[in-house]
């Protein structure tokens, strides 16, 4: 007879040390000021994590203003021309209309 499944509660706090996973980083920052300043190793990392940071703090990328729908020109909106005979229209129009229809 199988074992019938008990749920047990997970205890989260195992993982309050893990943190963000820079654990390592940040504990050779907290070391010693001589460490952190002397290798070159170090100072890469700082420009990638300072870059993101500029990314993701950036207020026009969060508070964007939304975009306007299209407007039709008034120029552009000769309805009566349209409505009226599209024969008499430009003859660009007109053949560009008429071979569609063809095909």
């Amino acid at each position: 007879r199988p074992v019938r499944y008990i749920r047990k509660p997970i205890d989260y706090t195992i993982l309050d040390d893990i943190g963000h996973g820079v654990k390592v980083s940040t504990q050779n920052m907290k070391m010693g000021g001589l460490p952190r300043t002397t290798p070159p190793t170090q100072k890469p990392p700082s420009p990638p994590m300072s870059g993101k940071g500029t990314l993701g703090r950036h207020s026009p990328y969060r508070t964007l203003e939304p975009v306007r729908p299209p407007v039709v020109p008034n120029d552009y909106v000769p309805s009566p021309t349209r409505n009226m005979a599209p024969s008499q229209q430009s003859p660009v129009r007109t053949a560009s209309v008429n071979q569609r229809n063809r095909t």
